[in-house]
């Protein structure tokens, strides 16, 4: 994009995004609600007044994970169309694209009872409306920074190592308490501390935390070491203040797992995410991404040397078994109980096996839109693949990388984890070409 652009344009491009990100959450939103999209042949009674008895009767409390995803997607098609008005500077359209959300949340209660398998709940009612609310308090607060965000991408192609920390600040926070089942009212809160005891000192529940998910937490907080100390404008002198306002951080964060129904606080897990963060601040206070950039390019051949072996390790992991030979029967009968809902299987295992699960498949994905960026800049290309040409790559390579657990291994294939692949592969690539950008400019600090 051009340097020159005015601010007119640079506000219709940014509403252009915001819509596009609107209505993408619309679709994903009516695609996730309405499944199995199989129309029963014996309804029950879906007249007007039917539906309202059905919500009167239903009861509020029950399956906390289901109704956590009307809350969060409610806030992701909030946050984004209020966006779009901002950009557009049109109050009227606001009003009316809130009172859209509103209806569409009892659209498609509506339409559940039309769905087998699927129902409506006032809790249901309750989410989408929290939703709602959560996503006009978020526009409030992280509107301007978010579209700033986005005007700088379109304008110079890159972000600020500013906006990228405070990004992956709240992608952590997002991975941690991942549903967000909270406990919800003073009995459950009373029947955690019977069942889990202090925070930090969880009682054993049979729920070992695991080598593997220690690993992913010490990765997860990296990052964001690295991106907070070469964020900081004085890059000598001691790490002290980050380390002791990171430790109270990620602190808040293990003990309000604690109360979340599927969460589970450990001292382990706070040290091994605190030591995962100092690494990250002492790399930061090193690291010269001009060197690291160089480093990488030559060794590109390497790289794609090595992926044979990433490849195989992530199968693995996955459960790749080839001297499993799977017959036509038991694969059928595998797919039949696969889950098209998206974050199902997050919903079912719980915050912390979520969060090793989330990892892994970012894990997967990043290092080839990495691969794909250093490829195209050992070869001075600087015209970016547009994102839908990287998410369908990211979708091809998730589709192979499933089928093949599913075919060698009868491992049950995940549309969680083809989702996460859509948007890692174009994220690895984005980050590499951006900071390519931003030393070409000498913008790096």
């Amino acid at each position: 994009m051009s340097e020159n652009i005015s601010d007119h344009e640079l506000n219709q491009k940014s509403a252009k995004v915001f819509f596009a990100f609107t209505a993408g959450f619309f679709v994903f939103i009516l695609y996730a609600s309405l499944l199995p999209f199989s129309i029963t042949s014996d309804p029950v009674d879906t007249s007007i007044a039917g539906f309202i008895n059905t919500l009167r009767f239903s009861h509020v409390g029950e399956e906390q994970g289901q109704w956590i995803a009307h809350v969060i997607f409610n806030i992701l098609l909030t946050f984004s169309a209020c966006l779009y008005c901002v950009c557009k500077k049109n109050t009227k359209a606001f009003i009316l694209m809130i009172l859209a959300i509103v209806a569409l949340g009892f659209l498609i209660e509506f339409l559940q009872m039309f769905m087998g398998a699927r129902g409506t709940s006032m809790a249901d009612i309750f989410a989408n409306l929290g939703g709602i609310f959560i996503g006009i308090c978020l526009c409030a607060i992280f509107g301007n920074f978010t579209i700033k965000a986005v005007k700088h991408i379109i304008k110079y192609n890159m972000l600020p190592i500013k906006f990228v920390k405070r990004i992956y600040l709240a992608f952590v926070i997002v991975i941690i308490l991942f549903p967000f089942d909270f406990f919800m009212n003073a009995a459950q809160l009373q029947e955690a501390f019977l069942l889990k005891g202090v925070p930090l000192f969880e009682a054993d529940r049979g729920q070992g935390i695991g080598f593997i998910s220690l690993i992913s937490s010490v990765l997860l907080l990296f990052p964001l070491g690295v991106l907070y100390r070469m964020a900081k404008k004085k890059r000598s002198g001691g790490n002290k203040q980050l380390i002791v306002g990171g430790s109270v951080f990620l602190l808040l964060l293990e003990i309000v797992q604690f109360f979340e129904v599927s969460g589970q606080s450990s001292l382990l897990s706070f040290i091994c995410k605190l030591i995962g963060f100092c690494l990250g601040l002492y790399v930061g206070r090193h690291l010269s991404l001009p060197f690291l950039f160089n480093i990488m390019i030559r060794l590109k051949l390497l790289f794609l040397l090595m992926l044979p072996i990433f490849l195989w390790i992530v199968l693995k992991i996955k459960g790749l078994s080839i001297g499993q030979v799977s017959t036509i029967p038991e694969i059928s009968n595998v797919i039949g109980n696969m889950s098209l809902l998206p974050f199902n299987y997050y919903i079912e295992v719980g915050s912390a096996e979520a969060l090793l699960s989330f990892m892994l498949n970012f894990i997967i994905y990043i290092p080839f839109g990495i691969y794909l960026a250093i490829h195209k800049i050992s070869k001075n290309g600087y015209e970016n693949f547009s994102f839908l040409f990287l998410m369908v790559l990211g979708v091809t390579f998730a589709f192979l990388i499933e089928g093949s657990v599913l075919f060698w291994g009868l491992k049950r294939p995940d549309v969680t984890n083809i989702l996460i692949a859509s948007v890692a592969l174009p994220i690895g690539y984005y980050f590499v070409m951006m900071a390519q950008k931003a030393i070409c400019q000498n913008k790096v600090i």
